[in-house]
């Protein structure tokens, strides 16, 4: 916005003629473009899933293939399904997930090929990551490890929640006793 003075150019044209750069760059502005860099190499998992799981629902349908409708029919009816939940069916799902924290969706295969125990058991473990709201504390973990990139703490926390869901996923109940060692 300003026109720069005759003794600025001076020294600029003098820094390029010794080969000397021509932009001075600060320490703390290259400091804070690493961290961005780094935090948003953290947060690129997390976005390319985010692109792909929307790819999933745009081709998925409200519409369930009849055995996946009796299964969700079922749960709803023992009161196993949580209200705000959608469920849809995409022929590019091979396995049911989770996803989602204001409106949570489940995503089911579209093939029928699933006996009926599997789809209820499928169904029940993803209405569990919904009501414990798995996404959402995952999302902010990942969010946590971007913003405090150099800290390792937190990387180390992010780490012993998801082995503490992951045991408590496979034992009986949700208790705490985990059924084989680390």
């Amino acid at each position: 916005p300003y026109p720069a003075s005759s003794a600025t150019m001076v020294r600029t044209a003098s820094r390029a003629a010794l080969g000397a750069p021509v932009f001075d760059i600060d320490f703390t502005d290259a400091l804070f473009a690493i961290w961005l860099l780094g935090a948003l190499v953290a947060l690129w998992p997390w976005i390319a899933g985010l692109v792909g799981r929307t790819q999933l629902v745009r081709a998925a349908s409200d519409l369930l293939p009849a055995p996946w409708e009796r299964s969700v029919h079922v749960l709803r009816a023992e009161g196993l399904v949580p209200r705000r939940v959608r469920v849809l069916a995409a022929p590019d799902c091979t396995t049911p997930m989770t996803w989602g924290v204001v409106r949570p969706v489940v995503l089911v295969p579209s093939n029928t090929l699933w006996h009926e125990n599997e789809r209820r058991n499928a169904l029940l473990h993803e209405f569990a990551h919904v009501r414990r709201a798995d996404y959402l504390c995952k999302l902010v973990a990942r969010l946590l490890c971007s913003i405090y990139l150099f800290n390792p703490v937190v990387w180390l926390a992010a780490r012993a929640d998801s082995m503490y869901s992951r045991i408590r996923r496979r034992t009986p109940s949700g208790s705490m006793t985990p059924t084989r060692s680390f």
